[in-house]
């Protein structure tokens, strides 16, 4: 199988040793996780559920079988875009393996992805992936998107937390696709630079 191996544009802006060091720590308790397994959650954390199923010829359910161990394995939520969004970053800065090839912490504490994102080089590409949705025509798209992110990509949940109607909410979206230059609606990997552009914003810059 062609395994996906996205690389986000955050990778290469975060400090090496320091975001292995969180990503193993993230993908640690997969360690003896089957391999299969491993295939199917780097897919279905950007691609559906029925998409995996139907790339890679299985069912749904099996799919869901899978993640659900990963999920109790982890301790965490695959349906939450954010957890998600992290499990992608993590699985570029390892390569897809658990351990990932990074060097041992002598001790010190595993810094958190906040810590990690205040750079100045990781807020001027959060800044810079944000700054079309300046081209709003009259609309809020910033609002309408980061709304839409904190319902967990609901476009229901988020017309009635903004007043707008569900099919302004996707007149939004697909605005912000064209500006953004990403898939927002289809894959998750134009959401998960979103997620960490919108993270970043809300971080203040480290010295």
């Amino acid at each position: 199988m062609a395994a996906y191996l996205g690389r986000t544009p955050l990778v290469p802006l975060l400090p090496h040793t320091e975001a292995g060091a969180w990503a193993r720590a993230l993908l640690r308790p997969l360690g003896s996780t089957p391999r299969v397994t491993l295939d199917i959650t780097r897919l279905a954390v950007t691609f559906p559920r029925s998409a995996v199923a139907r790339l890679l010829d299985i069912s749904r359910n099996t799919v869901s079988h899978h993640l659900g161990r990963v999920e109790a394995t982890l301790g965490l939520d695959l349906g939450d875009v954010r957890t998600r969004a992290a499990l992608d970053l993590a699985f570029c800065l390892t390569g897809g393996q658990p351990d990932g090839g990074f060097g041992a912490r002598d001790g010190r504490p595993v810094p958190t992805l906040d810590e990690l994102s205040r750079t100045e080089p990781a807020h001027a590409w959060a800044r810079e992936f944000l700054r079309p949705l300046q081209d709003t025509r009259g609309r809020d798209l910033h609002t309408t998107l980061r709304a839409w992110i904190d319902a967990n990509t609901d476009a229901q949940r988020t017309a009635r937390h903004l007043g707008l109607s569900r099919n302004t909410v996707r007149a939004h979206l697909r605005a912000a696709e064209h500006l953004l230059s990403r898939d927002l609606l289809t894959t998750g990997s134009g959401i998960h630079d979103l997620v960490h552009a919108l993270r970043i914003t809300g971080l203040h810059p480290g010295d």
